[in-house]
């Protein structure tokens, strides 16, 4: 309440500031370099589920277990050549151990498109945290198709056709079955995701509030 000005980056962090009496919030979302995070066509991706994230990061630790324990498990019984890449910084004891023959957990990356591009279908099972998640903005913008929870898909304001929610594990199973048998899908779902990306998350756009400070013109036009 010190500042004359003050950002948030997601409209459901926004409507819950405000309803503890935090006024005048200006939304300035997380932007993302559309131009960097491009597609990666690949003949065939290498795995057909992939997470990424710091993976020291507690919400991000339980996801990696979620997704393998909790859907993968289950879903490699009528797909035994299911393949599960986990990517990020710092992986914990807890993560590294659910590294097999089937899942690979790969530390830190030098370049993390490489992850992303590997992979044919982003699962995000977090189910705690605020904020607005960049891992799927990311996905999104390199063409790859997401299913995560509503508290993340909220933040990005999708729609279900974009990017789909789950929030248990025979809600994943089902729309992981549906994306991996359908490569038709999988394609146009990501185009998809990519054009609402570059629509709503382009830095240019994403910039937009601090531009309009930074030009005393625009600033009292916008006041």
């Amino acid at each position: 309440r010190k500042f004359k000005h003050r950002f948030i980056i997601s409209s459901t962090d926004q409507e819950h500031l405000e309803g503890v009496g935090v006024k005048a919030l200006t939304l300035l979302p997380n932007g993302v370099d559309t131009e960097y995070f491009r597609p990666i066509h690949k003949s065939q991706p290498q795995f057909d589920l992939v997470f990424v994230g710091n993976m020291s990061y507690h919400p991000n630790i339980l996801a990696a277990k979620f997704l393998v324990n909790q859907i993968a498990k289950d879903l490699k019984t009528t797909m035994p050549g299911l393949k599960v890449l986990i990517a990020g910084a710092n992986p914990s004891k807890e993560v590294q151990h659910l590294a097999s023959d089937w899942v690979k957990v790969t530390g830190y990356l030098e370049d993390i498109r490489t992850a992303y591009g590997d992979g044919k279908v982003f699962v995000a099972p977090i189910f705690t945290g605020s904020g607005l998640q960049n891992k799927i903005l990311e996905a999104m913008a390199m063409e790859i198709p997401c299913i995560t929870t509503s508290i993340v898909a909220d933040s990005i304001g999708a729609p279900d056709s974009l990017v789909h929610t789950a929030e248990d594990g025979a809600a994943f199973l089902e729309k992981i079955a549906v994306l991996l048998r359908d490569e038709n899908h999988r394609k146009n779902l990501g185009r998809e995701a990519r054009e609402f990306v570059i629509e709503q998350f382009a830095w240019e756009r994403c910039c937009s509030p601090l531009d309009i400070l930074a030009d005393p013109v625009k600033n009292h036009l916008a006041n």
